[in-house]
């Protein structure tokens, strides 16, 4: 699918313990291409790549979490289009 955001999490760090514990994270955010891909031609020369995922309000992952990826390489994620009850529950609640 063209136009879905993908996102990159890496060099995330840690402070604090218990309940004041802090995560930080860098992201790099793209969009699927026409091929149905996000390019992150960067991705060789980052550290500590975290997770690849997507939060799209419109279409919700059916399949396949790329967490802890491999790179160079190529995940896949499938999606499904949300009906608009599911869209309005994403926003207001979560997933």
């Amino acid at each position: 699918m063209k136009g879905i955001p993908i996102t990159l999490r890496y060099d995330c760090a840690t402070s604090g313990t218990g309940i004041k514990t802090k995560v930080k994270c860098r992201f790099i955010r793209k969009k699927t291409g026409d091929d149905g891909f996000a390019h992150f031609p960067e991705a060789g020369s980052l550290k500590d790549i975290d997770d690849i995922f997507s939060l799209p309000i419109e279409y919700g992952v059916v399949c396949c979490d790329i967490s802890k990826p491999v790179i160079p390489g190529t995940g896949t994620i499938k999606f499904q289009r949300r009906s608009l009850g599911e869209m309005l529950h994403w926003i207001f609640i979560g997933d």
